[in-house]
């Protein structure tokens, strides 16, 4: 029992790091768009 326990512990912390990943990406990605237009005030 022990195995297969330690080994889904595994699986949802490597999960949670992807997601925490991804969304990171997301963020600097969707953020740089979205600060760009207004940033330089000539694309409205």
């Amino acid at each position: 029992m022990a195995a297969p326990l330690a080994s889904l512990h595994l699986d949802v912390a490597e999960h949670a790091l992807d997601v925490e990943t991804l969304g990171t990406f997301a963020d600097t990605v969707g953020a740089s768009p979205r600060a760009g237009p207004r940033g330089d005030g000539g694309t409205r």
